[in-house]
């Protein structure tokens, strides 16, 4: 007889522990968002969806702009599940309007008939992974001249232990002419840029000329080695660029 009564007590007990921690959790998430929810109101769940779909509002505005700029209104193409599902997803998510601007293009990319690449899954992870700075050093590099080879510099040494400017700092200097909204983490962008393999740099060593000794002035000479350090925007991140910063 005792067994329903017994049953029926751990039942409630786990009810009232499923509750608590519901409360718990919606008070968690209440504070991580709190200048956000402040301003709609309602349940933690139900701001979220509705952050989420003012965030897709903001991208199909955007996107409405590129397929009227480009005339193909009414003459868009569907995007296969296994794109358009995570790329949606990730994007009602966004609530950067400089990274928004990136969602946009790979959604009216992806929806263009006239887009002749395909849109990489691996896309949405990059975007994803992108901070809106590291955004605009990548739209910076698209506008180099040399581009997809974006910076060079190169350093001299001889046995005498002679060293001179590498590729870091030419990047930081390059960096001060992009209005970065935090400049002195450029060097970290650039570390994620290579950890996402969109950039890459490389070297390029020649047996350079013959000099005297410039402070004994003796006979001896030294044999230089000149070391080119080159900065590319890989194959992977060209096609990136093309289909999520720069709109032709």
């Amino acid at each position: 007889m005792n067994d329903p009564v017994n049953a029926a007590t751990e039942i409630a007990k786990t009810a009232n522990t499923g509750l608590e921690l519901a409360g718990k959790t919606g008070s968690f998430i209440a504070n991580i968002f709190r200048d956000t929810f402040a301003q709609i109101g309602g349940m933690a769940s139900d701001q979220i969806r509705l952050l989420r779909y003012q965030h897709l509002l903001s991208i199909q505005d955007r996107v409405d702009e590129i397929h009227r700029r480009r005339g193909i209104e009414g003459k868009t193409i569907s995007v296969p599940l296994k794109i358009g599902i995570p790329l949606i997803e990730a994007a009602s998510f966004e609530d950067d309007l400089m990274l928004q601007s990136l969602w946009a293009l790979l959604i009216a990319n992806a929806t263009d008939p006239q887009y002749s690449e395909d849109i990489h899954p691996a896309y949405i992870e990059i975007v994803k992974q992108l901070c809106p700075d590291e955004a605009l050093v990548l739209s910076a590099f698209a506008s180099n001249k040399d581009y997809p080879c974006v910076l060079s510099a190169q350093r001299s040494s001889n046995n005498a232990g002679s060293h001179y400017e590498n590729i870091r700092v030419t990047y930081n200097n390059f960096c001060n002419s992009i209005p970065l909204k935090r400049p002195e983490k450029r060097q970290e962008y650039l570390d994620n840029l290579l950890r996402l393999e969109l950039v890459s740099i490389t070297t390029d060593e020649s047996p350079g000329g013959i000099t005297l000794n410039p402070i004994l002035r003796d006979p001896v000479v030294y044999q230089d080695r000149r070391v080119r350090e080159l900065m590319n925007v890989t194959a992977f991140g060209t096609s990136f660029i093309r289909a999520a910063i720069n709109q032709p």
